[in-house]
């Protein structure tokens, strides 16, 4: 027969650094098994392995793949996609409205500047936005980006059939702000 081993509380609160009172207190609490002889308590060492084993502190789940995307990035990525999508029909539609208003000829520089190019700056500043917030990748990126250079490129023929009409006055386009370069 194998003879059991009994440790003090001391001894136990020595083997793991900590107070004797921290030792008493998980006795106390029904947490650690102990005996009580006499005055002093004592812990047998396989419960003393138990309690350790129930106290082992372990991940409660395993951290996913790191190729394995998160709901949060997915969630992040059709947002942008929404956002950007949003974002070339704004200037598609711009687009084919000057596209439009060239062809008619019945747009004034005040029109230019304030309905168009500011629309523009506008956009392009919502393009760099996104660019800056790390939605340049994929199609939708992509297709917005093409709708608001197009829209520049109208910008830029309207630009030219106000200075193309009898008796323009390039004043009037003094207050030109070079908005068709790029801002981003």
């Amino acid at each position: 027969m194998s003879r059991t081993t009994y440790l003090s509380a001391q001894e136990v609160a020595d083997e793991l650094a900590v107070d004797v009172q921290t030792v008493r207190r998980w006795i106390h609490a029904g947490d650690l098994r102990a005996v009580k002889p006499g005055k002093e308590f004592r812990i047998r060492e396989g419960d003393l392995e138990g309690f350790l084993g129930a106290s082992e502190a372990r991940p409660k789940a395993e951290a996913p793949p790191a190729a394995q995307r998160s709901f949060d990035d997915l969630a992040g990525e059709e947002r942008r996609e929404r956002y950007l999508g949003q974002l070339e029909l704004s200037a598609r539609i711009a687009n084919d409205w000057w596209s439009r208003e060239i062809e008619r000829d019945v747009f004034s520089v005040a029109d230019y500047e304030h309905a168009g190019e500011d629309y523009f700056v506008r956009l392009d500043a919502e393009l760099a936005s996104a660019m800056s917030e790390g939605g340049v990748q994929g199609e939708a990126w992509n297709r917005a980006f093409a709708a608001v250079e197009a829209l520049r490129d109208t910008l830029g023929r309207a630009r030219q059939a106000l200075l193309d009409r009898p008796g323009a006055d390039v004043a009037d386009l003094a207050e030109y702000r070079g908005s068709h370069a790029r801002v981003a």
